[in-house]
């Protein structure tokens, strides 16, 4: 009755409704063999389990980057509700409110949910708050602004899906100028298109940070969802594939191994390591992991994955993230926009096994060294939350270019340049421990990691460890020049650390000090001598910096800054596709002009899975 006393209001209802019966219509590409029904069920309940967990830190958060997200959240839980939810939601619209958030790109927060909540809960809304909704859009925007890239994503793919949503509405860009909605959707189409594109050619500089990777996913299961556009809704779901398959292959018990940019720095420890948005979304779609439904800190971004009705590809859900023992080789560009190539920023050469995993990088970076990064390059994780061992070169910079590392299997060498203060942090809780002036020795169940010291002076106390972890273990090293071999391996059943010390002994390390090269005997006999070098002059007037090394006298070339973005066993990401394999089967995407396809066939073998030795 009140509707048809405000006929355009029921007209935007209605195209709500309209839309979303739009997409079960729309013809599209072909589609992969989806999750069977008890996969799908057991996501489910994932979700739902989620959502309970979270429910008693809802309310009251007031703050848009948070109440957008609690109200998908409990609307999915209780439906409509009182009358105060969905008008709490309306009121977030107030620039009073998002322009006071916590985060100053509190805007492009609150759009996703808006979208998400107009699409799936337009019932809960009366005729006046559409109004109030649609009065609000006819503000000036940040339209075809950009931002970093988690922020230009949330913004371009919720303007577009509202602007595709309300062909009639009024727009205005930032500076005041009008802006059609036809020409939202076409602009946006392009700019998306190139965007999801380029991220699977040269990738993008958050696709593996554990904070912001997942928050890409709120944007492209969005896009997913709910765009009437055959082709871009079939590119999301690529760019979708993607990056929830990056983060599986990339995490030993949910743990995103490094390295990785886009990862603040906080007084050289990130607030959460190692139980990060990344965990959230691994746990959901995998169960895998040691952060099962709690109350989130920061936004519920899950109830956006938890409330699509997408079906992931059967192929994606069974991918072994964790299967037997497996290398990585990653490359990880600087930030860009749209479809501009970022010049590579960290290159990346990873190992997981059994019971460990291994994540070394080293740093692209500007001319200068002085500037901290917001990255982490190099961490070990044996088994269980407590016990992950990091290693920096700066007090305030987790990715230093003064720190250059090269792996080799499960060995491998730490060097550093002049000037750098280098630190190594460890869980305090290992089954056995040792710490001498040469080295520090770790035991976790059967997984002994070692650390063995050279040039310096190593002094061991307690540093600042995880907000929800307490102190940690942190050994310093002094001196103009000190090194690092660093070594993880399986002990038989009932070993301990004193039979690994000397099987160490009996391949000690030699560090000359004047070159700073570190040399050592691989465990397959093969002599290793790695030496850190300035940085050296790369293409678009950069710097990288990466160690010089020599296997059994003979030089190793440093990574190519062309080639695949992701390479391993299961999963490539390069040359405008994905390749991935698992139990369920091989599936294949690609993005090309405004063509999105998938295939079911076999993964591309011309690059195999990086060798032991890669850096």
């Amino acid at each position: 009755m009140t509707i048809r006393r405000n006929p355009p209001m029921a007209r935007a209802r209605r195209l709500v409704l309209a839309a979303c019966a739009l997409l079960a219509s729309s013809a599209g590409p072909a589609q992969p063999p989806r999750a069977d029904a008890t996969a799908v069920a057991a996501l489910r309940a994932r979700g739902k389990a989620m959502l309970r967990a979270a429910e008693p830190a809802l309310f009251p958060r007031e703050d848009v980057k948070f109440r957008s997200y609690d109200t998908i959240a409990a609307t999915a839980l209780h439906g409509c509700g009182p009358p105060a939810l969905a008008e709490g939601m309306v009121g977030l619209l107030d620039p009073a409110k998002y322009k006071a958030s916590v985060d100053p790109a509190g805007l492009a927060f609150l759009l996703p949910p808006l979208v998400r909540y107009l699409r799936l809960y337009p019932q809960c809304l009366s005729p006046d708050q559409f109004r109030r909704i649609r009065l609000w859009l006819e503000q000036p925007l940040p339209i075809f602004t950009h931002g970093t890239l988690n922020h230009a994503l949330m913004t371009a793919t919720s303007l577009y899906l509202l602007a595709e949503m309300l062909p009639d509405q009024a727009w205005r860009e930032g500076r005041g100028q009008p802006v059609a909605s036809a020409t939202m959707v076409s602009r946006y189409r392009q700019l998306l298109l190139e965007r999801l594109a380029n991220g699977l050619t040269h990738g993008h500089s958050e696709q593996l940070s554990p904070t912001y990777a997942p928050v890409h996913l709120v944007a492209l299961v969005n896009l997913r969802d709910f765009a009437a556009d055959p082709a871009l809704r079939a590119a999301a779901e690529v760019a979708l594939v993607a990056q929830i398959a990056m983060l599986r292959a990339d995490a030993r018990d949910a743990f995103i191994l490094p390295p990785y940019a886009r990862e603040p720095n906080r007084g050289g420890q990130t607030a959460d390591w190692p139980r990060t948005n990344a965990s959230d979304v691994l746990w959901y779609y995998y169960g895998t992991g040691d952060r099962p439904p709690h109350q989130p800190a920061g936004p519920m971004f899950m109830a956006m994955l938890t409330t699509s009705h997408w079906v992931p590809p059967a192929a994606l859900l069974a991918l072994g993230g964790e299967a037997g023992s497996y290398e990585i080789a990653t490359r990880t560009p600087e930030f860009s926009e749209w479809a501009r190539d970022g010049a590579p920023q960290l290159y990346g050469s990873a190992l997981i096994a059994p019971g460990y995993a291994i994540g070394a990088g080293n740093v692209a970076t500007a001319a200068t060294i002085a500037r901290p990064t917001q990255a982490v390059a190099f961490a070990i994780r044996p088994r269980g939350a407590e016990g992950v061992i990091e290693c920096i070169a700066m007090p305030d910079d987790r990715a230093s270019p003064r720190q250059q590392v090269w792996r080799y299997g499960s060995e491998g060498a730490l060097v550093y340049l002049p000037g750098a203060a280098p630190s190594c942090r460890y869980g305090l809780t290992p089954d056995e421990i040792v710490t001498a002036p040469d080295g520090l020795w770790l035991r976790y169940g059967t997984t002994a990691v070692a650390l063995r010291f050279a040039g310096g002076t190593a002094r061991y106390g307690e540093g600042k460890g995880p907000a929800d972890g307490g102190p940690v273990g942190l050994v310093s090293l002094s001196g103009e020049r000190p090194a690092i071999a660093f070594s993880v391996a399986t002990l038989a059943a009932g070993q301990g650390l004193a039979a690994y010390r000397q099987s160490l002994a009996a391949r000690p390390i030699a560090y000359d000090a004047a070159s700073g090269t570190l040399r050592f005997r691989a465990t397959d006999g093969r002599l290793v001598a790695v030496r850190a070098v300035p940085p050296v002059a790369v293409a678009g007037g950069r710097m990288a910096s990466f160690p010089s090394v020599m296997l059994d006298h003979a030089p190793v070339p440093p990574p190519a800054a062309t080639g695949d973005v992701f390479r391993s066993p299961m999963l490539r990401i390069g040359q405008g596709r994905f390749d991935l394999r698992s139990p369920a089967g091989a599936l294949s995407g690609s993005i090309a002009g405004d063509r999105a396809t998938f295939a079911v066939r076999s993964p591309l073998t011309a690059q195999a899975a990086p060798a032991a030795g890669s850096r």
